[in-house]
């Protein structure tokens, strides 16, 4: 592979073997003019007999073409000086081009996309055809309305090879991190509204969870994708959204911008990174330890709930009441974010 310093060192090999050729020729010409001249003076001066005027007007011509071969040898050479920082500046201009062609590429490789429409099309963008899927953030609600059905139909055109998806969520049993997501997402309702926006309660968060958790059971039962799952302890008002060929850094307010990584820039791996280590770092979930639940899921029932949530490690009662919510939640969940 050439390399700069191979383009470097072959300009250098070339103008110096171009000064080689040029100084050999003029040592030839100097020295053939030197000769004519002494020749043809010696000549004309009487000194020596032999030598007929016609050599020696002869000898003189060919001084005079030595002379101006010489001349022509020194034009070539200030030619050759100008090839040479002509190359040079190529030289620069290529290694110009190459820094300009890099960070094109960096800008590309992590840029800014304006909220609303546009961030929904790079969603859509990134759910269509994906083999991996990660997400780290709060209550899932995009995950449950759009992100798992989504990769489930892209992993049955895949058949038999499975998808995966790894979902880190808050923790529903953690009363204080759920009550501040819901103090933040209330606040920012009010400002979005101006005052009229809805509540959000410390057991509405806990069950948009619970729905979260519900979802990954079924999705992980019935089609063909494995999924892994953590519960987080700490709230962020960032949400990850990972494929295997973007990451879409996002929060919950859909007017604002998304930051978009793709997997050419080296901040996707280390993103891809930082999401693995908070998955084994966060509470895990043992989804496989639940019985199968009915594929039909308008007849799960309450009990099943409570008992897949037992068998989790999780304290987590499920009234009867709030299992009608709880279901939709998990597989008719709104998609809040989108505006189209």
């Amino acid at each position: 592979m050439t390399t700069p310093t191979t383009k470097r060192a072959a300009g250098l090999r070339g103008a110096v073997g171009r000064t080689v050729n040029i100084t050999r020729m003029d040592l030839e010409y100097s020295l053939a003019l030197v000769v004519a001249l002494i020749v043809g003076v010696l000549a004309l001066t009487g000194i020596i007999q032999s030598i007929q005027q016609l050599v020696a007007t002869t000898l003189s011509v060919l001084s005079l073409m030595a002379f101006s071969t010489l001349r022509n040898s020194q034009r070539r050479r200030l030619e050759a000086a100008k090839i040479d920082v002509l190359d040079k500046n190529v030289s620069g201009l290529s290694a110009d081009l190459r820094s300009a062609r890099t960070l094109l590429e960096a800008t590309q490789a992590v840029m800014e996309i304006p909220g609303g429409l546009a961030r929904d099309e790079a969603f859509n963008a990134a759910l269509a055809n994906p083999s991996v899927w990660h997400f780290r953030g709060c209550t899932g609600s995009y995950l449950r309305a759009e992100t798992m059905r989504s990769v489930a139909n892209s992993a049955r055109k895949r058949a038999p090879s499975r998808s995966r998806i790894t979902i880190q969520i808050l923790n529903p049993t953690n009363e204080q991190v759920c009550a501040e997501y819901a103090a933040y997402r209330s606040a920012l309702a009010e400002q979005r509204q101006a005052g009229t926006g809805d509540k959000w309660t410390t057991q509405q968060v806990r069950l948009e969870c619970t729905a979260c958790i519900i979802a990954a059971i079924w999705y992980s039962q019935h089609e063909n994708l494995d999924i892994e799952m953590s519960l987080l302890d700490q709230m962020s008002t960032l949400r990850y959204d990972a494929s295997d060929e973007i990451i879409l850094v996002t929060n919950e307010n859909s007017h604002l911008p998304a930051l978009a990584v793709t997997r050419s820039s080296r901040l996707y791996h280390a993103i891809i990174g930082d999401l693995e280590f908070s998955l084994k770092r966060s509470t895990a979930i043992p989804l496989n330890r639940v019985a199968t639940l009915p594929r039909v899921w308008t007849k799960i029932s309450a009990p099943q709930l409570t008992e897949a949530m037992s068998r989790m490690g999780l304290r987590l009662d499920i009234a009867s009441s709030d299992r009608p919510q709880l279901l939709e939640l998990a597989f008719r969940g709104e998609n809040k974010y989108r505006l189209s």
